[in-house]
């Protein structure tokens, strides 16, 4: 019933010119999904047990994730039609401006002390204020995991992969629960109208779907986990464990000797048949994908791999890693 109604959503804001058209996008999970990462004790840890990280979008780089406005002026227009029109007039004057205003809780709080406005009114201020709350209270009881639909991204490589140095991970969708994987749609505005959308979990999935316009190089689907049960504790990312291992590993143009080594070695020993290396265009801004043999004549020794980890990370990590490598 969701997905019927985020298509609808989907539709309406391509007929307003708003949003880019991803609607297509929605019909059909990519066959694969991308994740890149660097090659550290956690990127590492996470290829060999078969888990990535669900975020909270507090700590992801987007300053906006997960924020939605919510259309409070419709709601209290019908309020407003039954009162005074010198009473109408003033305050929807205020209230607008509180609308456009960062601190929307702050204001309307300040607002229902002020004014006292009669108890029909103060009533609507106080819905308002719910659902100010509501923005801000389950904003924190999702977490994302965020993924692509490009392999070989520039900027992504850039941004996310070491500076070209790291890995990026395929995923097969069927690797994960497609009943939690969406599409991002990109707009201009932090405005989300979830008038028709009355179910709490079904606002927060939607929230989560929307970034500002200039992210839309990213070409991103996420997967969206929802607590929102009586667990007051905020939530601070868990990890994911995929149903299905990696297709393929791909590495940077940048990447150390070493880690490559590091990569070679647990893609023949975890099965992952492919890995591919990237490398520059010389006459266009692209990045080339050719894939790398995995002979077993070509690949490290167990006590190589070993005295690498050792040498690039902490005693425990190291420990840890090699360990995993053993159990494979």
């Amino acid at each position: 019933m969701f997905k019927k109604q985020l298509k609808q959503e989907l539709m309406r804001y391509e007929k307003s010119n708003n949003f880019y058209k991803y609607q297509e996008r929605f019909h059909e999970i990519p066959t694969n999904l991308y994740k890149y990462r660097s090659i550290n004790y956690f990127g590492l840890k996470g290829l060999l047990e078969d888990e990535l990280r669900l975020t909270a979008p507090k700590d992801l780089n987007d300053p906006y994730e997960c924020a939605f406005s919510m259309d409070f002026m419709d709601k209290l227009s019908k309020i407003l039609k039954e009162l005074e029109k010198k009473l109408k007039i003033e305050l929807l004057s205020e209230l607008n401006n509180l609308y456009e205003s960062e601190d929307v809780i702050a204001g309307i709080e300040k607002l229902i002390q002020e004014k006292n406005p009669p108890k029909l009114y103060k009533t609507a201020l106080n819905k308002v204020l719910n659902d100010s709350n509501f923005r801000n209270k389950y904003q924190n009881k999702v977490e994302v995991l965020a993924l692509t639909r490009l392999n070989n991204s520039i900027l992504m490589w850039s941004h996310y992969g070491d500076y070209h140095k790291g890995m990026c991970l395929e995923i097969p969708n069927e690797a994960l629960d497609k009943n939690k994987i969406y599409p991002v749609f990109y707009d201009k505005k932090l405005h989300l109208n979830t008038r028709k959308i009355n179910e709490e979990t079904s606002k927060i999935i939607l929230s989560s779907l929307v970034k500002f316009e200039k992210w839309n190089y990213e070409e991103e689907w996420r997967v969206v986990d929802i607590d929102i049960g009586n667990n007051t504790q905020d939530r601070g990312g868990s990890n994911l464990k995929l149903k299905k291992s990696f297709n393929a590993i791909y590495l940077g143009f940048n990447v150390s000797e070493e880690d490559e080594e590091l990569i070679k070695y647990i893609a023949l020993k975890k099965e992952i048949k492919k890995v591919y290396k990237l490398k520059r265009n010389n006459i266009r801004y692209e990045l080339i994908i050719e894939e790398v043999q995995l002979q077993k004549n070509s690949i490290s020794s167990l006590e190589r791999i070993k005295e690498i980890f050792r040498k690039k990370f902490k005693k425990k990590e190291a420990n840890e890693l090699i360990k995993l490598i053993l159990s494979l």
